[in-house]
């Protein structure tokens, strides 16, 4: 997921956990450096920091919510339609 991440934003990103993956991950989502889990230890890295945002970074999951919205306003209003058959209740 990390790497992902890294990928959407188009940044490093740096991952530190006790029990977990250490990792330096490039912006393009290629793992740098990485200490095994549940191992002490100390990494070193180099990063280049990045300035500005993607699209994904400024708008996020915005985009696919209003088309979400918008389709399941469009679905609401549509009228019911029914199939060639029906029942004759007496």
């Amino acid at each position: 997921m990390a790497a992902m991440q890294a990928r959407e934003e188009e940044k490093p990103d740096i991952r530190a956990t006790n029990t977990g993956v250490t990792a330096i991950i490039s912006p393009n989502g290629r793992v740098q450096a990485k200490l095994p889990e549940f191992v002490s230890g100390a990494l070193n890295g180099k990063i280049n920091p990045r300035k500005g945002k993607t699209p994904f970074g400024m708008l996020g999951d915005l985009p696919f919510l209003i088309i979400c919205l918008f389709a399941l306003i469009i679905q609401a209003f549509r009228p019911i339609q029914r199939t060639g058959v029906e029942n004759d209740v007496q």
